[in-house]
């Protein structure tokens, strides 16, 4: 490893501490990044940055942005941009974006999720800390159609350690306990 490679992950590592704790240079810096590329033909942010900006803005963001974002994520074809754009959509503090988007992923009749993107994105809204119990609210309503479209994936079988994984109250483990009573046989017959 060089020591540029180690500083730019050092880097890396405190300017999205900064930007999750708010800093307001950090924000200002990530906000001045975002209105440029308001023209997606003059998004002049770092690759490496760019993940940091688009989620800080998301986090602090509105509607206007959240569709801008949801636009981009239809338009690219850049798999490494569209990972990005999912993990920023995810980072919206809106509960009734959360809502919206939990929806777009469960309702293939809508059509703006690329199919293979669903599971993943699934993963990283329940990864936001906001989004905790509306996503384990959707994953127990729907699980019949997780089960059915993903249950074959590599990474289904982390799939709800990922979504509980933040889990800390005794509604939330007892929740959790009558899901697992009631589901885990279907899912040790699958493998």
């Amino acid at each position: 490893m060089t020591d540029k490679w180690i500083d730019t992950l050092h880097r890396d590592l405190i300017l999205s501490t900064a930007c999750q704790y708010e800093l307001n240079d950090c924000i200002d810096h990530a906000q001045e990044l975002f209105q440029e590329w308001f023209d997606p033909s003059n998004n002049t942010t770092e690759i490496n940055d760019r993940e940091i900006v688009y989620c800080t803005n998301m986090r602090l963001g509105n509607r206007t942005l959240f569709q801008f974002l949801l636009h981009q994520y239809q338009i690219t074809n850049d798999l490494q941009e569209i990972s990005r754009l999912q993990l920023a959509l995810a980072c919206t503090k809106d509960i009734q974006l959360i809502q919206y988007l939990l929806e777009i992923y469960f309702n293939p009749k809508i059509n703006i999720i690329q199919r293979q993107d669903i599971f993943s994105g699934i993963r990283l809204i329940c990864r936001n800390s906001i989004a905790i119990n509306e996503c384990w609210s959707y994953i127990r309503s729907q699980w019949k159609y997780l089960l059915e479209n993903f249950g074959q994936s590599l990474y289904f079988n982390q799939f709800i350690r990922d979504v509980t994984g933040k889990f800390n109250t005794e509604q939330q483990l007892s929740e959790l306990e009558v899901f697992m009573e009631q589901t885990m046989d279907k899912v040790r017959s699958m493998f």
